[in-house]
């Protein structure tokens, strides 16, 4: 029989349809102590307000992403889209301010062009602040001119021992190359996505692994292949607008800055009280979900701070019925019940989850009865557990922490402990 004769005749008591919806469920109660930018419908970077909640789209294909979930994030590049501005250095360029419309659709982005002397041609400037000990990612977005490739370059504030750089191709939309890092810097990872008009947002992740408490960063112009020292001829470059420091292991979406570091806080979206008894059954159920992870994902989650997905709990990590990330790129899901802070339940499903890919999966619990399938195919079961005592839905985060940094596209709940083949249908769509 196929999977698609398998789907549950019964509807769904609770059905958050993200994707489609365009506005939160007036049962959620969600909070940000911040304004967060995020693509609207027509591919453009917009605001939003405090304690408003983002539904993305993909800013190339337009498709809807569904609700964006970060946690905090500070961008500590300052003038993050004034390069002509004296805090940033030239060296063998110039800056044309204003130039060109930027992926927020406002005529704010630069243009760098280079000079005709024989050496780099570049903008640069030095972070304050930084603990060199963590991962940093910088980003930038760059569209191609006359020159296609652009450089970017970490290093230690002042000795640049510890250092490393990426290279972009902003005609393909690849990334070049990624330096591991020299002086004892480690990582070196690089990604590229294109967020429409021939735009990129070119990011690239280094550990510094220094005691100075700075960053020097620099963009540089590319001749060939990863050529960043050459004679100029005074009339070529290319554009770049929204740069961001951040210290953590991935991007997160743009943090615009003037003269000082700007923090946004995170999205933190829950149910409780009657909002979730009204349709969560103690006896059994199932949970579904579906979602993506952006072009720069959460990446080797630590022990205990795996992103969730979706977390019915208690508001501690006691008792849970959930789903979370686990492993390094490529991704799997891992899927639990636990209660009284002893796991009854639980296992992995299918690897290699696909960046920018919509995926789903289930859990479905009975007293000594569980399971759990992930796109498609039967993660695991098991004969022998309880059921927690729970009070609370928390959205792309478990106790207002462990955040996605991803997108939700439908959260459903069945108040039935679903046939194995049924969770097998609903999640291989």
């Amino acid at each position: 029989m196929s999977l698609s004769n398998n789907y549950p005749a019964e509807l769904p008591l609770l059905n958050l349809d993200f994707a489609n919806a365009g506005v939160l469920d007036p049962r959620i109660t969600f909070t940000r102590a911040s304004t967060a930018t995020y693509f609207d419908y027509a591919g453009v970077l917009r605001t939003a307000q405090n304690n408003i909640a983002r539904f993305d789209y993909n800013p190339s294909t337009l498709a809807a992403q569904g609700l964006l979930i970060e946690e905090q994030r500070t961008n500590s590049m300052l003038r993050s889209e004034e390069f002509s501005d004296a805090s940033w250095t030239k060296g063998g360029a110039t800056v044309t301010a204003n130039s060109t419309t930027a992926p927020s659709g406002t005529t704010t982005a630069d243009t760098l062009v280079e000079d005709t002397s024989t050496g780099q041609h570049r903008v640069y400037r030095t972070t304050s602040g930084t603990t060199n000990t963590n991962p940093y990612t910088i980003s930038f977005f760059a569209k191609a001119s006359t020159r296609t490739r652009v450089y970017v370059g970490l290093a230690e504030g002042t000795s640049f021992v510890r250092q490393g750089n990426a290279v972009f191709d902003l005609s393909a939309g690849t990334v070049v190359s990624a330096t591991a890092g020299s002086g004892g810097a480690t990582g070196g990872s690089a990604t590229i996505q294109n967020v429409g008009n021939g735009w990129y947002r070119c990011a690239y992740t280094l550990t510094l692994g220094g005691t100075d408490t700075s960053i020097f960063n620099d963009i540089n112009l590319v001749s060939t292949g990863t050529t960043i020292s050459y004679t100029g001829n005074g009339t070529s470059g290319l554009f770049i607008w929204g740069a961001q420091l951040e210290a953590g292991a991935f991007a997160t979406s743009y943090i615009p800055t003037t003269t000082t570091a700007l923090t946004r806080n995170a999205d933190v979206a829950s149910m409780t009280g009657t909002n979730f008894s009204s349709w969560f059954n103690a006896v059994e159920g199932t949970l579904l979900v579906r979602c993506s992870l952006p072009a720069n994902p959460p990446v080797s989650p630590a022990a205990g701070s795996f992103p969730r997905i979706s977390s019915i709990n208690d508001n501690l990590d006691d008792n849970n019925i959930e789903m979370f990330l686990d492993g390094s790129s490529p991704f799997y899901v891992r899927s639990r019940v636990r209660s009284g802070a002893v796991n009854q339940a639980i296992g992995n499903g299918t690897t290699g989850l696909s960046l920018n890919t919509q995926f789903s999966s289930a859990i479905a619990y009975k007293i000594n009865d569980f399971a759990a399938s992930d796109r498609g195919l039967l993660s695991w079961t098991d004969t022998s557990g309880t059921i927690p005592t729970v009070n609370k839905l928390g959205i792309g985060n478990q106790k207002s922490d462990l955040y996605l940094n991803g997108y939700i596209q439908r959260i459903s709940y069945y108040p039935t402990r679903l046939a194995n083949a049924q969770l097998q249908a609903l999640t291989g769509t």
